[in-house]
C-alpha cells in the first residue's frame, strides 16, 4: 500500500561547523587566534548563535575582538534562512580575552551547560579543520 507523501516538514538549520565555514569566508583562518562557539539560543521565532573570535593584530601582545551573530529562523516554506552578522569591536590584551568571554556568560546568566566550546586555532588550517570535525562528533 502506497501513501502520498505530505509536505517535507521543516529543514534543519545550520550545523556549528557550517556556520563556523561561513565565519571563515569571512575572516581568514590564518587570523584566528581562539574561539568561542556559543550554544543556540531562542529569540523570538529565529535562533541565535554567536561565535566570539579572537584574532591576530599587528601588535603581537594585543588580539582584535569580534562577535558573528547567526540569526536562523524559517521562511514561509520551512526553509531555514540565516542572517549573519560580524562585528570588530576593538583590540584587547591576548592574555584578557578569556575573561571577557567569562564576564559575557555571567551577564547572560545561562547555566552551565551553556558555556561556549573553545577552539584553539593559532592561524592553523590543521587545527582548524580538527575543531570542526570535534563539532561534528
Amino acid at each position: 500500500m502506497s501513501h502520498a507523501a505530505g509536505p517535507p516538514g521543516p529543514q534543519p538549520g545550520p550545523t556549528p561547523a557550517s556556520l563556523l565555514e561561513a565565519l571563515a569566508r569571512a575572516i581568514p583562518i590564518a587570523s584566528i587566534d581562539e574561539l568561542w562557539l556559543f550554544p543556540p539560543r531562542r529569540l523570538g521565532p529565529a535562533e541565535s548563535t554567536v561565535v566570539v573570535v579572537s584574532a591576530f593584530a599587528e601588535d603581537p601582545g594585543r588580539r582584535r575582538v569580534l562577535t558573528a551573530r547567526y540569526s536562523v529562523s524559517q521562511d514561509a516554506k520551512g526553509q531555514p534562512a540565516v542572517q549573519e552578522e560580524l562585528t570588530e569591536h576593538g583590540t584587547a590584551p591576548a592574555d584578557r580575552i578569556p575573561r571577557l568571554v567569562e564576564g559575557v556568560l555571567r551577564r547572560l546568566d545561562e547555566p552551565a551547560d551553556a558555556a561556549p566550546k573553545h577552539l584553539r586555532v593559532e592561524g592553523s588550517e590543521d587545527r582548524w579543520a580538527q575543531g570542526l570535525t570535534a563539532l561534528e562528533e
